[in-house]
Order: C-alpha cells, then structure tokens, then sequence
C-alpha cells in the first residue's frame, strides 16, 4: 500500500485509460486529483472521505438491486486449476 505524505503529493499513473492514455492520480493528505497523462487541462478532485461515501453507496444500491439487503455476502469460491 501506498503511505501518503502530508507533506507533498504522491503520483501514481494508473492502468485505467481515458482516450487511450493513462490516467495519472495525485493522493494529497484529504483528497485525490485524477487527470490525463499529458492533459493537464483535464482533471477532477474528489475528497477520499467523498469517495469511501460514494463506494459504500455503490455497494448498498447493488445490495438492494440484487435483494440481498441486510444479508451477509457470500464468500466467493475461487475454482483451483490443476495442471496437467
């Protein structure tokens, strides 16, 4: 895991892509800057309070739809692959 530095920001460049390039995130102490590998004109912030909210919103809205409110998530399985 990435330690933040309150004292200056810390840049990861991301596999996510945005027109075909690379989105580039800046994490300060209380918020995140998201922008365009060489669009700097392009970019959004988002508090990281704002983004653990809007995350468990996500995920009660997903519970509701699928009518699991209220009910333990079911661990997934993961298949083994034997070699052959």
């Amino acid at each position: 895991m990435t330690k933040i530095n309150p004292e200056s920001p810390t840049i990861r460049e991301s596999t996510a892509l945005y027109k075909n390039r690379p989105i580039i995130v800046e994490m300060h102490s209380s918020y995140l800057i998201f922008r365009v590998k060489g669009m700097r004109s392009i970019r959004g912030m988002m508090s990281i309070d704002g983004a653990l909210q809007r995350a468990l919103q996500n995920q009660a809205e997903a519970d509701v739809a699928a009518g699991r409110a209220g009910k333990p998530r079911k661990r997934q399985r993961l298949s083994r692959l034997r070699a052959v």
